[in-house]
């Protein structure tokens, strides 16, 4: 049993003790050591830790420096994703871009290879990952988008929990975290302040968004996006495809569903990309209108891959019974850019959604106010 302070005459290296901790996984003796190692790892009344940052602000660079941290290297790091296959290329081709080791879990996997492993959140995968539980002791969880489903089931054992979202506005977590950080957004980031939103006087989505298409067309200049994502249902979004194609037949439609296709000059192909930065790759200099809902949502970026593409017009409408959340989510328009634009991203929304849009404004800032400890 430990009774003293172990003999500290010759000078502890703070990483190194951190690391021998972090590989014991025991609690107690973190309280033991907490005067030798990193302040990340004595400070376990700092176990829940939001990381919140605004929509498409740079949370991915946040996951990756938590992953790069030292004292973490000798533990397992479990990256939660959503469900939607679109994001987990997303992270495959960020992860490698970045030279972070990876592994996902699917029904393929034979053994655990890499400290950082990533999860889809659904139960097939999590019934994968459990088989091969007993390899991963000692893990910290990254769980994005956290605040689609509060709490995932490996976090009652992981050695700290990192919630990451840009709506942290459930009310199970009032009071619930220990420690909550902002991510500062880049200098050249654009969001709900900095966007030109355009109130369009129908009530019509069919015809506001067709208004909106004419606009993008006649204003912008080639290789400019527009997202289209106001259509819940496939058979709306298939037959406003087919509609705009036929008033507008020298611009690029693209679709995203279980199906991705691509519309032009009458002609439909099926779309083999597996990404969104892939799609945009390919039609690089042409002017490409997405039409999407639930692939227009949480943690899908519409860029190129080498970031110099991006959207620049969207049209949406906010709903009576759409929550905060869900609506902050779908405004994919916001982003760090890295070209100088020289005038900001176009916002187009129906008349109606502007006394919603004003209060909600307002209303995020008083909700991240109520996280804060």
């Amino acid at each position: 049993m430990l009774s003293k302070k172990p003999n500290t005459s010759f000078k502890l290296n703070r990483d190194v003790m951190s690391l021998v901790v972090s590989f014991t996984g025991d609690k107690c003796v973190e309280t033991y050591m907490r005067d030798y190692i990193h302040p990340y790892m004595w400070k376990l009344d700092k176990r829940n830790v939001l990381i919140y940052g605004e929509i498409q602000s740079g949370k991915t660079d946040e996951i990756i420096k938590i992953i790069r941290e030292p004292i973490y290297d000798t533990v397992f790091k479990i990256l939660i994703i959503q469900n939607n296959l679109l994001t987990l290329n997303q992270y495959k081709e960020r992860f490698t871009n970045e030279n972070v080791s990876f592994q996902i879990i699917s029904k393929t996997t034979k053994k655990i290879n890499k400290n950082v492993i990533i999860l889809m959140n659904n139960k097939f995968r999590y019934n994968y990952f459990m088989k091969f539980q007993k390899q991963v002791r000692n893990y910290v969880i990254l769980m994005d988008e956290s605040d689609m489903y509060f709490r995932h089931p490996l976090a009652g054992k992981s050695l700290r929990e990192f919630y990451i979202t840009a709506t942290p506005y459930l009310k199970k977590y009032k009071n619930f975290f220990h420690m909550v950080k902002q991510v500062r957004h880049k200098k050249n980031y654009v969001g709900l302040e900095n966007i030109n939103i355009q109130y369009m006087d129908e009530e019509n989505n069919t015809i506001n968004a067709m208004n909106a298409i004419s606009d993008f067309i006649d204003e912008s200049s080639q290789g400019q996006i527009m997202l289209i994502n106001c259509f819940s249902k496939i058979n709306e979004m298939n037959d406003f495809m087919d509609l705009c194609s036929h008033h507008f037949p020298n611009n690029v439609f693209i679709l995203l569903s279980s199906e991705k296709k691509m519309m032009k000059n009458n002609h439909t192909e099926i779309i083999k990309e597996k990404s969104i930065s892939g799609i945009i790759d390919k039609y690089y200099h042409e002017k490409i209108i997405f039409i999407a809902y639930r692939l227009s949502s949480r943690g899908v970026s519409y860029t190129s891959s080498d970031f110099t593409k991006h959207l620049t017009h969207q049209y949406t409408n906010y709903t009576n019974g759409q929550s905060k959340r869900s609506i902050l989510q779908r405004l994919r328009i916001f982003g760090v850019y890295k070209d100088n634009m020289s005038n900001p991203p176009i916002l187009y929304m129906p008349v109606l959604s502007e006394e919603k849009m004003d209060n909600l404004i307002v209303d995020k800032k008083e909700m991240l106010q109520k996280l804060r400890v």
